[in-house]
């Protein structure tokens, strides 16, 4: 079992974070990765006096306080358990000799201005090598800028807005876009539910859930639906049913929410209640793994990265071992951010430090294959998978998989 250890302040008044995988030795080295850090770690490993386990400490930032407390262990579950098979291996296998990982996490509170803060005390402070994270778009999009400027190495698990890796060099991501997700929606409910309508409901404050609502619709519409209903709202609003009323009134052949908990649940039970029988199609926030949710979303759809369903030998073993270590099934978070892990592993396999590009030359080329699918790597985002669940009975069931 791999040790939980909770959060911790590192300084009085800071929420920061924790070591996960211990503190180094006092004879090992860290390793940096971004620009201008890589001559250091240059020096580092060729440097002279005695050393031992070149270490990379790995910045991991996620909401780990606040009402999305739940999605931060989650990606750090998935991250813990990536980390710890790698050193249990003896760490990554480079030109240059063995490299073992380090985490230290920053809690970004699931805002925008936490995350930033988090990841300015883990540059500046802690100097990572790179930062796993953050896992929501809004979030994401300001620590890219702070990445890129700094020449720190970012992946993303889950931010799946363009603009996060748009025009970037050294910010990746192990996810597909809302871009994409948002077109495999449409034609989803087009081909496969034979919906000629449809009616949209949507955070318009959210960069996530305005996204994939445009460009569900943009889509949809093209592939010969009509938009009956496109109604946004405020993260104030807490009662939907005037707005889900004149969706009834409409009656679309599926109703769209790419939203967050717990309005995604509100609008569910309210649309019920309103007698809406409209089959109804989420995006990948609609992923739940506690029973009870699952019920509360009984017949919805949704989209997403990861099934623990999905054939194959990869995605049974990494289900296997998180239920042996956490004693649950794998959530998504955790899958994506499992593969983020990899993804940088794999980069570092190919460490030269005569050619310090190497690295980020190797995530953005080859393929990848990764619990959450075949990931085809370039600049921006990868070309990868999207999987169609379905709540039933309690659980989400696998329904069927879209390639690029």
């Amino acid at each position: 079992m791999i040790e939980h250890r909770g959060l911790r302040n590192r300084r009085a008044g800071q929420k920061h974070g924790r070591r996960c995988s211990g503190r180094s030795s006092p004879g090992s080295r860290r390793l940096l990765l971004g620009v201008l850090p890589l001559a250091a770690c240059f020096l580092l490993l060729n440097g002279s006096g005695p050393s031992r386990e070149p270490v990379v400490v790995v910045g991991l930032i996620a909401p780990f306080s606040g009402d999305l407390a739940t999605i931060g262990r989650s990606t750090e579950e998935g991250a813990r358990l990536a980390v710890e098979e790698i050193n249990r291996g003896g760490g990554v296998n480079t030109g240059a000799g063995r490299l073992r990982l380090e985490l230290l996490p920053g809690d970004s509170e699931g805002r925008p201005e936490g995350a930033l803060q988090a990841a300015q005390l883990l540059i500046n402070r802690d100097k990572v090598a790179a930062l796993v994270g953050p896992v929501f778009s809004s979030t994401a999009v300001p620590v890219a800028a702070l990445a890129e400027q700094t020449g720190v190495l970012m992946i993303t698990p889950s931010a799946t807005s363009p603009q996060v890796t748009r025009g970037r060099s050294y910010v990746y991501r192990a996810c597909f876009t809302d871009d994409f997700q948002g077109r495999i929606m449409a034609r989803f409910a087009r081909e496969e539910l034979k919906a000629a309508t449809a009616a949209v409901l949507y955070d318009r404050t959210n960069l996530y859930n305005r996204g994939i609502a445009q460009v569900f619709s943009e889509e949809f519409r093209r592939l010969g639906g009509e938009v009956v209903a496109f109604h946004g709202y405020t993260p104030e609003v807490q009662d939907f049913s005037p707005l889900l009323r004149d969706v009834a009134r409409r009656n679309p052949g599926v109703l769209v929410l790419p939203n967050y908990r717990p309005d995604k649940f509100h609008q569910v039970r309210q649309a019920r209640e309103l007698g809406i029988s409209a089959p109804i199609l989420g995006s990948d926030t609609m992923a739940v793994s506690d029973p009870e949710e699952c019920a509360l979303l009984e017949g919805v759809y949704y989209t997403t990265h990861f099934a623990r369903q999905a054939p194959g030998s990869k995605v049974a073993e990494f289900s296997r071992r998180y239920r042996e270590v956490y004693g649950k099934e794998p959530t998504l978070n955790g899958a994506l951010t499992y593969d983020a892990v990899m993804l940088l592993a794999r980069a570092l396999e190919h460490y030269d430090p005569d050619n310090p590009e190497q690295v980020h030359a190797r995530m953005r080329t080859g393929t990848f294959e990764g619990v959450t699918g075949t990931v085809e790597l370039g600049p921006g985002a990868p070309v990868k998978s999207c999987v169609v669940m379905q709540f039933r009975g309690g659980t989400d069931r696998f329904i069927m998989s879209y390639l690029p």
